[in-house]
């Protein structure tokens, strides 16, 4: 990855845009008060399921110009990586990486299929421990409080202390890692009502 960082990151900025053109997904920013037009965090979140609040979600954003967008660039990155190629993906770890990904869908996410999932959580380095990533926390709790489902998320050794003070329980450590993952893992928040219900 270090050798072709900037093929790393262009995926990931990829990824991440293809997320937006979901209309499951939805993102909150942060901006300070004295300067708006700055975002000095962000959070991207997921419903998945079948029930009320997914086809809530889904219908809230569904449009013909968003499909329209998503075809459009599934088409565009098709050529531009094709004509461009990823040279910092490893096919031999990418293949471990997805396996990984079943065994946790087995294990954590196939049960509780009606729930949100936290994509991404950042807070621009200057502005951490503030108390912004708890605030854009509170959104996806408060989603998953008012629809009654679970929020899972995926979280690094930093984010797993923030998403256990605002209610989340650690499920399980990542069973593939990098040595810099070394200490986050899957965590599950459970709203108040179906705790008791257990």
């Amino acid at each position: 990855m270090d050798k072709h960082y900037a093929d790393y990151e262009r995926g990931y900025q990829q990824r991440a845009q293809v997320r937006l053109l979901e209309p499951s997904v939805i993102a909150y920013v942060a901006c300070e008060k004295s300067n708006p037009d700055v975002i000095i965090g962000q959070a991207t979140l997921r419903r998945f399921g079948d029930d009320a609040g997914y086809k809530a979600q889904v219908r809230s954003r569904d449009t013909y110009l968003l499909r329209l967008l998503n075809l459009a660039y599934f088409y565009y990155l098709k050529v531009y990586n094709y004509i461009w190629p990823d040279l910092s993906s490893d096919p031999i770890a990418l293949k471990r990486f997805l396996q990984a990904g079943e065994v946790e869908m087995k294990l954590h996410w196939n049960h509780r299929p009606n729930r949100w999932e936290a994509l991404s959580v950042v807070v621009l380095e200057e502005f951490q421990g503030r108390g912004i990533g708890k605030k854009l926390m509170k959104k996806v709790i408060d989603m998953a409080e008012a629809e009654q489902v679970v929020c899972g998320l995926h979280a690094s050794k930093p984010g797993r202390m923030l998403y256990q003070s605002v209610g989340f329980d650690h499920l399980a450590n990542f069973d593939f890692t990098l040595p810099d993952d070394e200490g986050g893992g899957i965590m599950l928040y459970t709203p108040k009502s179906l705790k008791s219900k257990v």
